[in-house]
């Protein structure tokens, strides 16, 4: 079946200051919850799992697209699901990642042993203080309630703080964390998130001198 509208067409503002739970005639259900919509289109929609279903075993999944319905059931809830937002938008290969300086990282960019870059993620599961469903962060920082680490070239980096991306919906987060001195240089270093006892996708790397 179609799941959404012919046209892509990307996510809105509601008139509460929320990212919209309906686009184009279709939404998404968690448990019976709405949840906001970030992209919707005939074959793919990409929502906000609602921060109502934290300490959820599992829950119903339910996409309308103008009065029909699709139901997943049974679908398993983890308290972090992490994972690490790349370049190319496929979740592998280059991660989004800003240097020191500012610049984006990559091959022709690397970022320096021993320097502080910033990455970004979603999936962190519940945080502090309590995330609302579909917010769009303004001021202050809400942080991962279960401790993040992060692992460049096989070796723990330190993490310098972890919370919130102003101006993005919340569940959006971004990362600092120092390149460890030991990591081996490389066009394609791997780096690994985990929030708790989840970790993120493999596959993802940054540029490293």
């Amino acid at each position: 079946m179609n799941i959404g509208p012919y046209k892509p067409t990307g996510h809105w503002i509601d008139e509460g200051g929320k990212v919209a739970n309906e686009v184009e005639g279709t939404r998404v259900r968690f448990g019976g919850v709405a949840a906001p919509l970030l992209y919707v289109s005939a074959t793919q929609v990409d929502a906000v799992v609602p921060y109502e279903v934290a300490g959820s075993a599992s829950v119903d999944i339910e996409v309308e697209f103008k009065g029909t319905f699709a139901i997943a059931t049974g679908v398993p809830i983890a308290p972090s699901a992490p994972g690490i937002y790349t370049a190319n938008g496929t979740g592998q290969g280059q991660a989004r990642c800003l240097n020191q300086d500012g610049s984006a990282n990559s091959v022709e960019n690397s970022a320096a042993r021993g320097s502080t870059i910033r990455l970004f993620g979603t999936g962190e599961g519940q945080t502090t203080p309590p995330g609302t469903t579909g917010e769009v962060i303004q001021d202050g920082v809400k942080r991962p309630a279960l401790p993040v680490s992060v692992k460049i070239g096989g070796i723990e980096a330190q993490v310098l703080e972890a919370g919130s991306t102003p101006g993005q919906v919340a569940g959006a987060f971004q990362f600092d964390v120092v390149i460890p001195q030991g990591v081996a240089p490389g066009p394609a270093v791997p780096v690994v998130l985990a929030v708790g006892s989840a970790r993120s996708q493999d596959g993802v790397t940054i540029a490293v001198k």
